[in-house]
C-alpha cells in the first residue's frame, strides 16, 4: 500500500509538471520588465528570444501559480522597474533612456495602452527606478548615471505631467570604481496622510539615503533639515530598502547595501511639519552572505562567464519585509547576485542588542536574482534570475523560511521586474 501511494503521488507530481496549468482560474496579472539585450546561452536552450517590451501573463496568488509563456503587453526597449497608480489603473516603466512611460492597464484583458511619455530635464542620463506617492499625485525616477532624482507632477487621469523637482545634492564614496560620483538608485515615498510627504533617496554613490519632504498643498521639496540622510558603512553602496511602520508611528528601515554584501537598520519617527522634529538611529548592519561564501570574486560578468574559477562578486539587489504570523518575528530577505540566494532573516526588535538572524539561506536556482515580489497573500515568492531568464517559485513557511515549488521556471528574457494588477473579474 505504502509503494502504491509513492507512485500516485509521483504520478500526480509528473502530471503537474507536464500539464500544471488547464482549467486554473487566474486572479492577477503579473506585468514583467525585461533588459532587449542578446540572450545568454541559457536562454536560448529554453528558446528565449530578445525582448520586445513589457510582457503579461496570469498569477494564481492562492496557489503561487504563475502561468506559462508570457505574452508581449507594449512594445517598449527595456522596461526595467515598474510602479503602479493608487487606483492600479496606470503602470508606469523607465528605460535605460532618460524615459518615463504610463501605461493604461486594461483589468479584464491585462493589455496596456501608451497613455504618455515624458523626459527628464537638461543633465538627466538614464532612469532605472520610479515610484508613486500614495496620493497618486508625485512620481520620483532615479536616475543612476547621473545620480540625481527627478519629480513629476501625475495629472487626475495618470498621466506623466511636468517635472517640478530635482534633487541632485549627493557626493562620492571610497570605492574608486563604483563610487567615484553619485548613483541614484532607488526612491520611496511615505505618508502618513498629515504633515508634509516624505521621499527617501538611496544614493549607491555617497553611501547615504537622504530624506526630501514635499508641502502636501503646494508640493514643494525641501531636504528635511533635522535628520537630512541615513548613513551606511563607508564603501557599501547602498541600493534599495524595505520599510514597515510599527505600531507607535515609527518607521524601520532596512537598506540593501550592494557593494557590501549587507543591510543596515534604520528606525526614524518623521517630523510632523509643524515643529515636531524627526529622529533617528542606527540600529546595526549584518552580512547578507553565508560565512562558507569564498568564492574568487570579480566584478567583469564576461570574465566571470569565461571561467569556471571566478565567482561574481557578490552584490545584493532587493529587499522586502514579512510581518510574522501567530506572534512570530517579522521576516526580512534580500537577494544576492554571485551567491544567486535569497538571505532569509528574522527581525528581533525586542532583543537586546536588536538584531537580524539569518535563518536561511535559499539558492534561486539561476544567476543574478535582480528582482522578487512576495504576493498578495504573503505566503509566495516570484524571483526573477535575470542573467538566467528564469522566473522561479517558492511558497513562504509560517516561520519566514522559503520552499521551493515542484513547478517548472517561466522562461523570459533577461526578467528586471514585476508588478501585479487584480483582474477585472478576479475569483474569489
Amino acid at each position: 500500500m505504502r509503494i502504491r501511494r509513492l507512485l500516485l503521488l509521483l504520478f500526480a507530481v509528473s502530471a503537474l509538471a507536464a500539464a500544471p496549468f488547464s482549467g486554473i482560474n487566474y486572479d492577477q496579472w503579473m506585468y514583467i520588465g525585461n533588459y532587449a539585450s542578446k540572450p545568454t546561452a541559457e536562454m536560448n536552450e529554453h528558446h528565449v528570444g530578445v525582448s520586445e517590451g513589457i510582457y503579461v501573463t496570469g498569477y494564481r496568488s492562492a496557489w503561487g501559480i504563475v502561468e506559462p509563456n508570457p505574452r508581449l503587453a507594449a512594445e517598449i526597449s527595456s522596461p526595467n522597474f515598474f510602479a503602479v497608480s493608487p487606483d492600479k489603473k496606470v503602470l508606469y516603466t523607465c528605460t535605460t533612456g532618460c524615459e518615463i512611460d504610463a501605461f493604461a492597464v486594461d483589468a479584464r484583458t491585462g493589455n496596456l495602452t501608451l497613455v504618455n511619455k515624458a523626459r527628464g530635464n537638461e543633465g538627466a542620463l538614464g532612469y532605472c527606478h520610479v515610484a508613486v506617492s500614495p496620493d497618486g499625485r508625485i512620481l520620483a525616477a532615479a536616475d543612476y548615471p547621473a545620480g540625481l532624482y527627478d519629480f513629476f507632477k501625475l495629472n487626475a487621469d495618470g498621466s506623466i505631467g511636468e517635472q517640478f523637482a530635482r534633487f541632485d545634492k549627493f557626493g562620492s564614496g571610497p570605492d574608486k570604481i563604483r563610487q567615484e560620483h553619485p548613483y541614484g538608485h532607488s526612491s520611496y515615498f511615505i505618508d502618513d496622510g498629515s504633515g508634509p510627504i516624505y521621499a527617501l533617496l538611496v544614493d549607491l554613490g555617497s553611501d547615504r539615503v537622504s530624506i526630501v519632504s514635499f508641502d502636501r498643498d503646494t508640493l514643494a521639496m525641501t531636504q528635511d533639515p533635522d535628520y537630512p540622510e541615513m548613513r551606511v558603512p563607508a564603501g557599501a553602496g547602498c541600493r534599495h530598502l524595505a520599510w514597515r511602520r510599527l505600531a507607535d508611528g515609527s518607521y524601520d528601515f532596512f537598506v540593501n547595501n550592494e557593494l557590501g554584501s549587507s543591510v543596515t537598520w534604520f528606525r526614524v519617527r518623521f517630523g510632523d511639519g509643524k515643529g515636531t522634529k524627526t529622529v533617528g538611529e542606527t540600529i546595526g548592519t549584518w552580512s547578507t552572505l553565508p560565512p562558507e561564501f569564498d568564492g574568487k570574486a570579480n566584478w567583469n560578468q564576461a570574465e566571470v562567464d569565461a571561467s569556471d574559477d571566478l565567482t561574481l562578486m557578490n552584490s545584493t539587489a532587493e529587499a522586502a519585509v514579512r510581518e510574522g504570523e501567530n506572534g512570530g518575528p517579522a521576516t526580512l530577505y534580500v537577494s544576492n547576485r554571485g551567491h544567486d540566494s535569497i538571505a532569509v532573516f528574522q527581525i528581533l526588535d525586542s532583543a537586546q542588542p536588536k538584531e537580524l538572524k539569518a535563518i536561511q539561506f535559499m539558492t534561486t536556482f539561476g544567476r543574478s536574482p535582480r528582482y522578487f515580489a512576495i504576493d498578495k497573500t504573503g505566503k509566495h515568492m516570484i524571483v526573477c534570475n535575470k542573467r538566467s531568464g528564469s522566473i522561479r517559485m517558492f511558497t513562504i513557511e509560517e516561520g519566514g523560511n522559503l520552499k521551493p515549488s515542484i513547478l517548472p521556471p517561466v522562461w523570459t528574457p533577461w526578467p528586471l521586474a514585476l508588478e501585479f494588477i487584480d483582474k477585472a473579474d478576479s475569483p474569489k
